[in-house]
């Protein structure tokens, strides 16, 4: 189990992905497993969990209590960012040099939602701090923003923004 009171570092290199302690000087981890060029890296809430996006679209979780990864599959290109609902490290949102931005149930290991309005590379997503809306920045100089109070969200209690619950 990873503790919470050891603060770690990524570092990635080629198709390997290295966990690092900050507390010293060697990696904890090496986590193989991509095909190409790693991108992007975040850490979920829970610490339990890493995830990493290459440049052929391919989003990996790593369970760094077990050493095994789960593969989420839809980008055609490269996965440049990555966020985590506010409430549930069970969803996930991503983007794409493809343009677009996808909503991940990763429990379930499907793409729930894809969004579309960028056109050119999505730079960066993020969830709102009360998860109702996804905003995003593309490389053509556009933010946009996503609701997330969707007919599909409502069936979801775990993606209705807290507020809305209220």
């Amino acid at each position: 189990m990873v503790s919470q009171s050891v603060r770690s570092d990524v570092c990635l290199f080629i198709n390997l992905l290295l966990l690092f302690t900050l507390a010293r000087a060697h990696h904890l981890q090496t986590l193989p497993g991509h095909n190409s060029s790693i991108d992007c890296v975040k850490f979920a809430y829970s610490d339990d969990f890493v995830y990493s996006a290459d440049d052929t679209g391919v989003i990996k979780r790593w369970n760094l209590n077990a050493s095994d990864s789960i593969s989420l599959f839809g980008h055609m290109k490269s996965v440049r960012t990555l966020d985590f609902y506010p409430y549930s490290d069970s969803y996930l949102v991503s983007g794409s040099n493809d343009t677009s931005i996808r909503l991940w149930d990763v429990r379930e290991k499907v793409c729930i939602k894809r969004y579309r309005g960028h056109m050119s590379h999505v730079n960066s997503v993020k969830f709102s701090p009360d998860g109702s809306w996804i905003a995003s920045a593309g490389a053509e100089a556009r933010n946009r923003t996503y609701p997330m109070l969707t007919p599909y969200a409502a069936l979801i209690p775990e993606l209705m923004p807290k507020m809305a619950r209220d």
